[in-house]
């Protein structure tokens, strides 16, 4: 299974085996903080659970920190941080469940004629 990254400023679309994603692990059937990924922090603030993630046989290439409300519990967003120190974060915003979802959400982008 592939990611697809697009990259509107570039104009560019990057395709990885989705094992090299830093949040592979969110995306599997089941979902385990352990084995071959290692809990390095976490953290239990007033309204939320912040847990910091690495890969157990990688743990240089980089970071996750996973932030959680406590009431429900649900993911509200997910910090990335590559091995250079670049950020990026992911928010979660107005979630809806069970709702059907069209498959044209999933399909890989393709760059912009940037000629029209």
């Amino acid at each position: 299974m592939l990611l697809s990254y697009y990259d509107a400023e570039l104009n560019h679309i990057e395709q990885v085996p989705l094992k090299l994603s830093p949040m592979w692990f969110l995306l599997r059937e089941n979902v385990k903080l352990g084995g071959d990924v290692t809990v390095t922090s976490f953290k239990k603030a007033a309204d939320s659970i912040l847990i910091g993630i690495v890969q157990s046989d990688e743990p240089d290439a980089g970071s996750v920190m996973l932030e959680l409300g406590d009431k429900p519990l649900e993911l509200r967003q997910w910090t990335i941080t590559d091995s250079a120190g670049a950020q990026v974060r992911v928010g979660l915003y107005n979630a809806e469940f069970g709702m059907p979802l069209s498959g044209a959400l999933f399909a890989t982008p393709r760059k912009q004629d940037r000629n029209r």
